[in-house]
């Protein structure tokens, strides 16, 4: 089985936050064909990250129809569109039609402001932790976590933290021998090691799996 992922991007977002989860699913794609990324944008034009890299869009938010994954990376550019009623109604709509919504350091903020996140617990970069419990209807906001998985909500921890939500993913829909062969593939290996905290017996620490 194949899965349709819509990446939701902007300008000033940070640029690993796009490229971790990018990376992981690609690079499952090029193994077993499982995943297939597109960037979207609001406006269909390219767009320039945080740091200056210049990245291309597949096609314009509006125009997507169904998407099986959504991921909302995070960034400067968040603040912005925690206002814009229109991209948040194409947050709300395509989340709709997710099987996983998944956010990626503060594009949990975007989630939260499209309603994602009612009664859910979740994680942000760790310098917003505290400004994303302030935020109304959220539910437990969870620290030194890289993950979370509440329901079929993942939010990740900031930048580099996206790469082991997306493992974690790939993990549940494709098996533990898949990731840990797309882990293989990618020569990823953090500390803690991903086999023992990730892929194996999670142990609070490092992932928190609320009610999945």
């Amino acid at each position: 089985m194949s899965y349709n992922v819509a990446i939701l991007a902007f300008d000033d977002l940070e640029e690993l936050d796009l490229g971790g989860p990018w990376e992981v699913l690609q690079s499952a794609r090029e193994l077993n064909n499982s995943f297939d990324c597109k960037i979207y944008t609001p406006d269909g034009n390219d767009l320039t990250a945080s740091k200056g890299m210049k990245i291309g869009a597949h096609g314009c938010i509006e125009n997507v129809e169904h998407c099986d994954i959504l991921i909302v990376p995070g960034g400067k550019g968040v603040w912005p569109l925690q206002t814009d009623s229109n991209f948040l109604q194409h947050v709300t709509r395509l989340a709709n039609t997710a099987t996983w919504v998944c956010s990626v350091c503060t594009g949990s903020f975007l989630l939260a402001s499209a309603g994602l996140l009612n009664g859910k617990s979740c994680t942000t970069y760790h310098a917003y932790t505290e400004k994303l419990r302030k935020t109304s209807l959220i539910g437990e906001v969870l620290d030194q976590v890289r993950y979370v998985v509440d329901g079929n909500v993942l939010t990740a921890a900031g930048v580099s933290a996206g790469i082991d939500m997306s493992l974690w993913l790939v993990k549940k829909l494709e098996g533990e021998a898949f990731a840990k062969n797309v882990q293989r593939y990618m020569e990823y290996y953090p500390e803690p090691p991903l086999d023992e905290h990730v892929l194996g017996s999670d142990n609070g620490l490092y992932s928190a799996d609320v009610n999945v």
